[in-house]
């Protein structure tokens, strides 16, 4: 690794470890005890810092992402270790979701464009080969998709995450279990099949 990359790494696990981005470019500098001089050589700024610290977590999380679609495994084991990666990667940010927002609104928008495009580029091959091996109901994939996407990126956002008292993790996966196993339990489920069965009785008798 060239003094960069070396450089990169040591900043990087110190912010993670500290488990916020609430930092100064000089209190690294004199935490890490590395000179202001050499963190600036390489990131002028606190966000080209940032964008070096974060990206490639993000970069990381994608691939692994695509290797589980590209893999041979059936739906739903897919989907279990997609959920896993989502889980495990948000379990560092506890504290950096809300901090991202605080940092603007451009920045966030910068990791929810790179997010959104992870899930439009998945979301539909995932529930299409889902449909294909006859694990989940036959309906639109741009609907399901649609759905799910908007549940995921409607939970976690900063504003959602700084009204409840529970991790990025933790919101996820029960996001996740929601949309997957669905909210009724078998109760449920008989007793909702029952009342559709009413209905559609009573408008056949009309």
């Amino acid at each position: 690794m060239n003094n960069k990359d070396v450089l990169l790494e040591r900043i990087s696990a110190h912010v993670f470890s500290r488990g916020n981005l609430k930092f100064t470019m000089d209190k690294i500098a004199s935490e890490l005890k590395i000179s202001k001089k050499t963190i600036y050589k390489h990131f002028p700024t606190k966000h080209d810092l940032l964008d070096a610290i974060m990206f490639p977590r993000i970069n990381f999380i994608k691939n692994q992402i695509a290797e589980i679609i590209n893999s041979n495994k059936n739906f739903v084991e897919k989907c279990y270790l997609i959920s896993e990666v989502l889980i495990n990667s948000l379990q560092f940010a506890d504290k950096l979701v809300s901090e991202l927002a605080a940092m603007g609104d451009e920045w966030w928008n910068k990791i929810d464009k790179i997010r959104m495009r992870i899930l439009n580029k998945n979301i539909k091959i995932l529930l299409t080969e889902g449909i294909k091996e006859g694990y989940i109901i036959d309906r639109d994939v741009v609907i399901l998709s649609k759905i799910y996407i908007s549940a995921i990126t409607s939970v976690i956002n900063p504003t959602f995450s700084s009204k409840v008292k529970t991790s990025p993790g933790k919101l996820i996966e029960i996001t996740l279990e929601v949309l997957f196993q669905g909210l009724f339990t078998e109760k449920g489920r008989k007793y909702f099949k029952k009342l559709k069965k009413e209905k559609l009785n009573k408008g056949k008798i009309k």
